[in-house]
């Protein structure tokens, strides 16, 4: 695990050197931008594409180990605290499937959903009171 925060570290250095040493004073601000980001583009779609091809062709006993690139996908657009959120959702669910399968065969979805759904209409009730005046960011 040393290894791989030291060539993380080691990577974050070179980066920024290379951005604002050599990208930034020969390329521009703009162009430098445009290349960046096309390079992330690049290295999510050629994992998004690896994963998905891994997830597919896999020997049976690895497949467990190929991490969803869907999974993976949203991970990155998601908020924090929403990630956190559905771990614990689906920590609670496979403890209830665990203590009870048949009852949480029955509740574990409906009750989710309701969750869901009223996180989505606080939410909307929360914006609609600070555009209101009533509550202050």
């Amino acid at each position: 695990v040393g290894g791989l925060y030291s060539f993380n570290t080691l990577g974050a250095v070179a980066g920024s050197f290379s951005a604002g040493f050599i990208l930034i004073p020969t390329l521009g601000m703009k162009t430098s931008t445009i290349i960046a980001g096309c390079a992330n583009i690049a290295a999510g779609l050629l994992l998004g594409v690896a994963l998905a091809l891994l997830e597919r062709f896999a020997p049976p006993r690895f497949k467990h180990l190929v991490p969803s690139p869907s999974g993976l996908g949203i991970a990155m657009v998601i908020p924090g605290s929403n990630a956190i959120a559905m771990f614990l959702g689906a920590l609670a669910a496979w403890l209830f499937q665990r203590r009870d399968p048949d009852l949480a065969q029955r509740y574990v979805v409906p009750v989710s959903s309701g969750l869901i759904a009223g996180e989505s209409l606080m939410g909307v009730v929360i914006a609609l009171l600070i555009v209101s005046g009533v509550l202050s960011r």
